[in-house]
């Protein structure tokens, strides 16, 4: 799949870097983004904007309907504070 024809379709999961914040929620940062291979469905290729910090979990997370609705194929970045009450 090329990158001109992942960037047309909205990916299947959002990824996430998500780094721990003393006693407080953890700290979530959109860094990319990851689209199901359309030939055989076996695999996903991976888009990162940034890397992970050291020590962070990568998390790949499914977008939520509204906030496929409301954007375009381009990545957004920041804190994903829904997840945590879903994880």
């Amino acid at each position: 799949m090329s990158n001109e024809t992942e960037t047309k379709a909205l990916p299947a999961y959002r990824i996430y870097s998500v780094m721990p914040n003393g006693d407080k929620k953890p700290t979530w940062t959109e860094i990319g983004a990851a689209w199901k291979h359309k030939k055989d469905g076996k695999g996903f290729n991976l888009q990162f904007n940034a890397r992970p910090l050291e020590g962070a979990q990568v998390v790949l997370r499914e977008p939520k309907a509204k906030k496929v609705a409301d954007q375009s194929s381009q990545m957004t970045f920041g804190r994903y504070d829904e997840a945590n009450s879903q994880a």
